[in-house]
């Protein structure tokens, strides 16, 4: 029901469509054909905004061949543009005297324990939240109570909501290394120049990550020693640089003038 609505007014809409980032989720990749999953107000959408459109990004290789198997000409595998604000060139410091952690991967991670062992090594530790209702969700994984405001400090981790893009970016640059399941809040460390490993296990995250080539776990088990230890930027440059050219030739097509 709700692409449908959504379908009705893009049919209304006589000039074009830019989008970027399209995306699938939900689905198995690994049980094709992928089109015999959606709903057919899905395929609809797509339909629609490929004829609308001089052109549009997808944000990773299944969605690219889902687009594909629909017979979609004037699409773009460019990933996200949000990855493509800076160079990934990033230099991993010594250790880390500050982190911050987002999504549920302080679970991942084995609860409040490791933000215990972290404060008693001096470490100052941050937990970035989305939204509030985010926040009252941190209190409840952690069971405790979720009468707070501001930005309170939960069990050693200071909470901090940030919606600015300025404030963000200048947070981040003061951090040595994030890792969490939200994928954009690494994206928005790693455009600061801080090294980011992403957590999250569904389509959206993985094929994001992998077309970045952006350090990941293997597993869903998160080893924090080895995140840090193993990471490294040469290959999420070399993909940054790659898919910088494809995003610029991208835009000379669909950008009128």
């Amino acid at each position: 029901a709700r692409f449908k609505r959504i379908n009705s007014f893009l049919a209304k809409i006589n000039i074009p469509i830019l989008c970027f980032g399209v995306g699938t989720n939900f689905i198995n990749p690994e049980a094709p054909p992928l089109a015999k999953q959606l709903h057919q107000s899905q395929i609809d959408f797509i339909k629609i905004l490929s004829d609308k459109s001089p052109g549009f990004s997808v944000r990773g290789e299944v969605t690219a061949a889902l687009m594909s198997e629909l017979d979609i000409p004037n699409y773009s595998l460019t990933g996200c543009p949000t990855f493509l604000l800076n160079p990934k060139n990033i230099e991993k410091p010594k250790e880390i005297k500050k982190i911050v952690f987002n999504g549920g991967v302080v679970a991942a991670l084995g609860g409040g324990g490791v933000v215990k062992a972290l404060n008693e090594k001096g470490v100052e530790v941050y937990f970035s939240c989305q939204d509030e209702r985010e926040m009252v969700e941190l209190a409840e994984s952690l069971r405790i109570p979720t009468s707070f405001g501001g930005n309170p400090k939960i069990q050693g981790m200071n909470v901090v909501y940030l919606t600015d893009f300025d404030e963000i970016n200048e947070f981040y640059k003061g951090i040595d290394f994030t890792i969490g399941n939200r994928i954009h809040g690494c994206v928005m460390s790693l455009n600061a120049g801080t090294p980011a490993v992403n957590c999250n296990t569904d389509l959206r995250a993985k094929e994001m990550c992998r077309l970045w080539q952006m350090p990941r776990p293997n597993t869903t088990f998160v080893n924090l020693q080895d995140s840090f230890t193993q990471w490294q930027s040469h290959d999420m440059q070399i993909a940054w640089a790659s898919l910088k050219i494809k995003h610029d030739e991208f835009l000379e097509k669909i950008l009128p003038g």
